[in-house]
């Protein structure tokens, strides 16, 4: 949902939401300032309790600015096949585990 993505979104549906993920993060953020301060501020909450006495538009940059990072990394790892954070079991090799085996 939060990309408003189809779970099996193909590589060409994911790239072609890049350019709107500021938008996507400013939509999520709104949603949430809806919501009120008390939801977003304080221990457990999505903003530190040093946050309760910004302005609305410094909660909003921040929120922004949190979301939109936070979508990045997802695309980033809807994109990343899997190969490249795996090494192949030869690489794990070594003499006191081949012995041990």
């Amino acid at each position: 949902e939060a990309l408003k993505l189809p779970y099996k979104a193909s590589a060409e549906e994911i790239a072609r939401e890049v350019p709107n993920i500021g938008k996507r993060a400013r939509e999520i953020v709104e949603k949430h300032l809806e919501r009120g301060r008390a939801e977003l501020i304080g221990p457990g909450r999505v903003l530190p309790a040093d946050m309760a006495g910004a302005s609305d538009e410094e909660l909003r940059a921040k929120l922004v600015g949190m979301f939109d990072h936070y979508l990045q990394k997802m695309l980033a790892r809807a994109v990343t096949s899997v190969e490249s954070f795996t090494m192949p079991p030869s690489d794990f090799r070594c003499e006191w585990a081949d012995g041990a085996v």
